[in-house]
């Protein structure tokens, strides 16, 4: 049996891990001399009231090799082969502690892929991995599905402020977007594995409707059968009611909705809304 490793930026729901036999390893945050395990000490709506109160911006930290060490001799012990699938490496050393991790196995059915994604973008990846595996296709198959999808997926998303993007060091290509107006709600995506700039929008309602348009834009033909997948922080309704605003322009199902995790809320603070979807093979 082939199973699948991930971090905890991927954000798996526990029903989506259970049903999928996921194991999830997770990485740090540190509010001052405190440290949680993201979404094992903290959850998200945890993480999110103690930002609202905490007096200096919380930091992170990928998890060692050792917890990836311990996951990769569990599954390995019951005879199952891993594919581990990992935050963008120009985001966070994960990729490198799950690769340390690999090194201690050698021989061992373990492939290690960087999504250069996070989030919904890893989800979407993991869906086209879980399709691999049902159409009876090996490790080797499956890693090889995965990579070509990866260029693929597409991560847009909506801040309120960045900020967090800035203090945390993840902003890359979005620092020109820094000193706007304040009523200013810049659109960013992930692409090539880093946060990069897209356009500005004038209103945060203004900005959704802009998404919705770029998920038309990149499904085309496709767009009603897509499987488009919605990511919050700590603003439930907000997603509710963009994932059905989703719904009604592509004429899809209704996309899943995911909470971001405190890993990724030190970087994108509350009130992101963001999507993910896979642009179909030509």
């Amino acid at each position: 049996m082939i199973r699948f490793v991930v971090d905890s930026t991927a954000t798996p729901t526990r029903e989506f891990a259970s049903e999928h036999n996921l194991t999830v390893v997770p990485l740090r945050v540190l509010f001052g001399e405190e440290t949680y395990k993201d979404q094992v000490d903290l959850s998200p709506s945890e993480f999110f009231e103690k930002l609202a109160v905490s007096r200096q911006l919380p930091t992170t930290s990928q998890p060692p090799v050792s917890d990836f060490e311990e996951a990769y001799k569990r599954i390995l012990d019951e005879g199952d082969e891993i594919i581990v699938l990992t935050i963008s490496s120009k985001l966070s050393g994960t990729y490198l502690s799950a690769m340390g991790a690999k090194e201690l196995f050698p021989g061992a059915p373990i492939s290690v892929i960087d999504s250069y994604s996070t989030s919904v973008g890893m989800i979407k990846l993991l869906e086209v991995g879980f399709g691999a595996i049902e159409a009876g296709k090996s490790r080797e198959e499956v890693v090889e599905a995965i990579e070509r999808a990866i260029p693929r997926v597409k991560v847009y998303f909506l801040v309120d402020t960045l900020e967090y993007l800035r203090k945390g060091g993840r902003i890359g290509g979005a620092a020109k977007f820094l000193g706007t107006l304040l009523n200013i709600k810049p659109l960013l995506q992930l692409k090539d594995g880093i946060v990069e700039s897209l356009e500005k929008a004038r209103s945060r309602k203004k900005g959704l409707k802009r998404l919705v348009e770029l998920a038309k834009e990149g499904l085309g033909d496709s767009a009603s059968s897509a499987k488009i997948g919605v990511v919050h922080g700590n603003v439930p309704a907000d997603a509710e009611a963009f994932a059905l605003q989703i719904q009604e322009a592509l004429g899809c199902e209704k996309p899943d909705i995911m909470e971001v995790s405190p890993v990724l809320g030190v970087h994108t603070g509350p009130g992101v809304i963001g999507m993910g979807f896979l642009v179909p093979e030509e």
